[in-house]
């Protein structure tokens, strides 16, 4: 089933995996997989000639697979296989397209995306009968929190929903935001310095929308818990805060 979806959603899952997510023409969200190994970035580009590669799987880009139906296990429901040959890029789509599509995919509030299922703000138990993926619009940033943490860095979203509730801490994958607020560091004294300005500059938009999705089960070590944790899978403002620019351009 060759099919063409306009990517929304490109995160990091660790190393070299990244996973893809994107909206097709009926405001459907699907979530292209490679089991078992999964997406790999190399996955993200098209080869043009023997020295060069163009990046086609990227946010606004429309993109065509080639699908087919995988087991599925809720609350990730958006999930296809694909062929990795298949992938067409097919151009970007331009502002009122690519508003248009995050508007169509849009919920008021962070509850509603998760059927009520979510939990504390922050998780959803696996297989809870709701969806893993959603969008919601007007949103009221509060900070942006960049941090490193035993040699690592770690990036954390504060904000409100339409209807004022209020989420902190979580967790920001988007690899092309993180690209972006690691420059940030680099110019700044310190995690803070570079926190202020990373907000300041979100909050100087017009218009934010905001991706968010589930994180795949994870058993809590010190519990025996198991938790699918809400991740910010894209950051998507008007005007663009990154002016164009893609993971790779970091």
């Amino acid at each position: 089933m060759q099919q063409t979806i306009v990517i929304t959603d490109l995160t990091t899952m660790g190393g070299n995996r990244v996973c893809i997510v994107g909206i097709d023409s009926q405001s459907r969200c699907i979530r292209p997989v490679l089991p078992p190994y999964g997406v790999k970035r190399r996955h993200l580009y098209i080869r043009k000639h023997i020295i060069f590669r163009k990046l086609a799987v990227c946010p606004r880009a429309k993109v065509g697979f080639k699908f087919h139906q995988i087991p599925l296990i809720p609350p990730h429901i958006e999930d296809l296989g694909f062929e990795p040959n298949s992938i067409t890029y097919q151009g970007l789509c331009d502002d009122a397209e690519w508003e248009a599509v995050l508007k169509a995919s849009s919920f008021r509030s962070v509850q509603d995306i998760y059927d009520g299922c979510l939990q504390e703000g922050r998780w959803v138990e696996p297989e809870a009968n709701t969806r893993s993926l959603g969008t919601v619009s007007q949103v009221q940033i509060i900070s942006v929190n960049l941090q490193e943490w035993s040699g690592e860095r770690r990036y954390r979203f504060y904000f409100k929903d339409q209807t004022g509730h209020q989420y902190n801490n979580v967790t920001i994958s988007d690899l092309a935001f993180r690209g972006f607020a690691d420059t940030e560091m680099a110019r700044h004294s310190s995690p803070m310095a570079a926190s202020r300005r990373v907000t300041e500059i979100l909050m100087s938009v017009d218009r934010l929308y905001l991706r968010l999705g589930l994180a795949r089960p994870w058993m809590n070590p010190n519990d025996g818990t198991v938790k699918c944790w809400v991740q910010v899978t894209g950051i998507h403002t008007f005007p663009d805060y990154l002016d164009g620019r893609s993971f790779a351009d970091f």
